[in-house]
């Protein structure tokens, strides 16, 4: 449905929007669905660039806390609770690259991760 959206009406949002969004939730374990895929490696947006939106960075927080532990053993709770969102963003950092979405056929103009 979306694909038919975009295919249909590709001249009237490149003339009226400068850009089209893609919201991808991180709190999930697999945040690029196969639908996503197909979407990014099949379709594309013709001249219209799409922006990628990582919304729930702040899911990535746990994980961020317990690699903060397990590297550093010594670290006390409320340093690991206060370091944490910083390694939850080093963590997108590092999956970005290797998201299929980044090497797809028509992959996103950019991306942004969103806390909350």
């Amino acid at each position: 449905m979306v694909l038919c959206w975009l295919d249909s009406h590709a001249e009237v949002v490149a003339s009226n929007f400068s850009l089209h969004r893609y919201c991808i939730p991180l709190n999930d374990n697999r945040p690029v669905t196969k639908a996503e895929d197909m979407f990014f490696s099949e379709c594309g947006t013709g001249h219209v660039p799409v922006i990628v939106l990582f919304t729930k960075l702040d899911a990535l927080d746990d994980k961020g806390f317990q690699l903060l532990q397990k590297e550093n053993p010594d670290i006390s709770h409320d340093d690991a609770a206060n370091q944490a969102p910083i390694r939850a963003q080093q963590i997108f950092d590092e999956m970005l690259p290797v998201l299929r979405i980044s090497k797809s056929r028509y992959p996103p103009k950019n991306y942004v991760a969103l806390r909350g």
